[in-house]
């Protein structure tokens, strides 16, 4: 393989296969030379349906002593790395070790590493505490952070003194918008609610469930999407919900293709989101797209970054079930539409590959 690419590390596993990666690696096919990059997984090849000479899954192509070497190999000839998310285990060591890795690495922010300072009062498993120790050493001498969100910058930097530079970018396709935008629907017929967007605690469905308790009555659908996650968590949420509503709640427990779970977005009127954190963007960007009215936490950092973008959202604190004002739907669907596209998209990794 050639020397100095762009090195991509990312893990897989089996219980949550990764469901940005592929995506990814196909838009850096379609518009960058992929000679100069090269993707390596850590974990099984199981649910990455792409393959390549450039892609490698580390754990079954090699045997552990032939691992480490052809790891440490392309960190020290790579020109520049990109942390899909923060590595484990050796991985981790070895950036440590070497301080000049971290110069040149840049860290893609996912919420579920940022947000484990938050977490760690909670008794959550985070690791021994030589990961923790390792993760914040690492953390403060990253020469880059890529992300959207500004605020998730902010909290890198309070948390665990991150000095790098910031690179805005959306990174992932999936963060992308690409339907057109569709008139919301008159006031007629069932309210449709989603409420969370998988089977993660973090989405605090029983809360939102018992802020809708007062509208059981009226003519509504709640669609929850409960496909991937905590799945005894999901069974929680699918009982509570059929207990308070009945047959107007709907537990989506089946992966759907892209394109039917699109035609669901489509469908909504109301989206409740009740995260503390940065959490399922992808659909919210969608469903704003899409013309549709989006509650989220006020104090949150991408209720920051749609502030910033003109695009209005609500606080879930003041939840009502009025439709949205169609004036606001259209110019939250341009908003979305000029910033989360496949040609700003383009730019933003553009600069993040050569800085």
């Amino acid at each position: 393989m050639n020397q100095k690419k762009i090195l991509h590390l990312a893990n897989n596993s089996k219980r949550d296969p990764n469901k940005f990666l592929p995506d990814f690696i196909r838009f850096v096919q379609k518009n960058f030379d992929t000679k100069e990059h090269l993707f390596i997984f850590t974990g099984p090849s199981h649910g990455i349906n792409i393959e390549g000479e450039n892609i490698v899954f580390i754990d079954e192509k090699f045997g552990f002593i032939e691992r480490f070497f052809f790891l440490l190999k392309q960190l020290l000839s790579s020109k520049k790395i990109i942390l899909h998310r923060l590595p484990r285990g050796k991985v981790l060591l070895a950036l440590h070790l070497m301080p000049s890795l971290l110069k040149k690495s840049a860290w893609v922010i996912w919420g579920g590493d940022l947000y484990k300072y938050k977490d760690r009062t909670k008794g959550l498993n985070q690791g021994s505490a030589v990961q923790k120790f390792l993760r914040r050493r690492i953390i403060s001498k990253l020469g880059f952070l890529a992300t959207y969100l500004p605020g998730d910058v902010a909290y890198a930097r309070e948390w665990y003194g991150a000095k790098g530079t910031h690179i805005e970018c959306i990174m992932y396709p999936s963060n992308l918008f690409t339907n057109p935008a569709i008139e919301p629907k008159e006031a007629s017929g069932p309210i449709t609610l989603q409420i969370g967007n998988s089977a993660n605690s973090r989405n605090n469905h029983m809360a939102i469930l018992k802020m809708l308790e007062p509208y059981k009555e009226r003519d509504i659908k709640i669609f929850a999407p409960l496909s991937y996650g905590d799945m005894a968590y999901g069974e929680k949420v699918g009982s509570c919900g059929k207990e308070l509503f009945g047959e107007k709640f709907v537990p989506l427990t089946q992966f759907l293709p892209l394109e039917a779970y699109k035609e669901l977005l489509a469908s909504v009127d109301i989206a409740i989101f009740y995260s503390k954190h940065q959490h399922a963007m992808g659909n919210i960007i969608t469903l704003l797209g899409l013309g549709k009215k989006v509650y989220i936490m006020k104090d949150t950092t991408p209720w920051d970054l749609f502030s910033r973008l003109g695009v209005c959202v609500f606080d879930v604190e003041a939840l009502s079930l009025d439709l949205i004002n169609p004036e606001i739907a259209l110019k939250n669907s341009a908003a979305i539409s000029k910033y989360f596209s496949a040609e700003n998209l383009k730019k933003q990794l553009e600069y993040l590959f050569g800085a």
